[in-house]
Parts: C-alpha cells; sequence; structure tokens
C-alpha cells in the first residue's frame, strides 16, 4: 500500500468516528431540515452496511479484510461534510437563542424552534432588535 493511500485510510479511520458522533448529536439536537442535514453521515453508514457489507459477508467472510481501511476511505468526506453543515447552520442563525419569532396573524411571541405559531398554526417571522424592547439582549 502505497504511503499516500495508507495516510488517506489513517486520516479517515480517525476522522469518520468523531464526524459520525458530530452526525448523531447533532441529528438530535437540531430541528427540521438541519436534523435531517445532519444525519445524512450516519444514515449513510447504515445504509453502506446494509447495503455492501453485510450481502458480501454473508457471502464470504473474507471479503472485507481491510475493513478498517475500506470504512475510512468511503467514509472521509463524512468530516468535512459535517463541517460545512456546521457552519451553514451557525451562519443561518438557525441555533441564535436571542433571536425572537412573533407570529405574522396572532402576534404571539416565540423563541427559534418552531416554523409555525402553537396558538393559530400562523407562520412565524424574526423580529428585529429595536422592537424587542429594552430588557432583550441582541
Amino acid at each position: 500500500m502505497s504511503g499516500s493511500l495508507l495516510l488517506v485510510a489513517v486520516a479517515g479511520m480517525v476522522t469518520v468516528p468523531i464526524a459520525l458522533a458530530a452526525s448523531a448529536m447533532l441529528a438530535v439536537s437540531w430541528q427540521g431540515r438541519w436534523r435531517k442535514l445532519a444525519a445524512v453521515p450516519v444514515v449513510g453508514v447504515m445504509a453502506y452496511f446494509g447495503i455492501v457489507l453485510l450481502p458480501d459477508w454473508m457471502r464470504d467472510s473474507t471479503s472485507h479484510n481491510l475493513f478498517p481501511f475500506e470504512i475510512g476511505l468511503v467514509f472521509s468526506p463524512s468530516g468535512p461534510y459535517m463541517l460545512i453543515v456546521y457552519w451553514l447552520h451557525r451562519r443561518s442563525g438557525a441555533d441564535d437563542i436571542n433571536r425572537v419569532l412573533k407570529c405574522a396573524n396572532c402576534g404571539t411571541v416565540s423563541r427559534p424552534g418552531p416554523s409555525r405559531c402553537e396558538e393559530c398554526g400562523g407562520k412565524l417571522v424574526s423580529v428585529p432588535s429595536e422592537e424587542r424592547g429594552p430588557g432583550s439582549r441582541s
């Protein structure tokens, strides 16, 4: 095995568990489309095991002797993917706890989380900082 291929495989074996753990944690804590985007690496691992590895192992148990390297190479893009998704999530302000949302229909004030008003089902819109009042942080 060449040195560069070994380096990629070892780097993948280190970053893949970290990225998958981050993916699982963020998929639990985030909401909406961000939860789905964070779950992509975890779902990819399960699909890879179910579609590729299990049938191959059932036919021939020696077919994936380099399994750790295979996982490292196949899932090494999950690290950069999760960094990009995390950066986009932060940039969108989806986890901004200081952001205040207000229902366009009934005026109910809410914190980030649901995209619809719990009272009337209307769409929630962001409230500008000058309308929040003197006690709120921006």
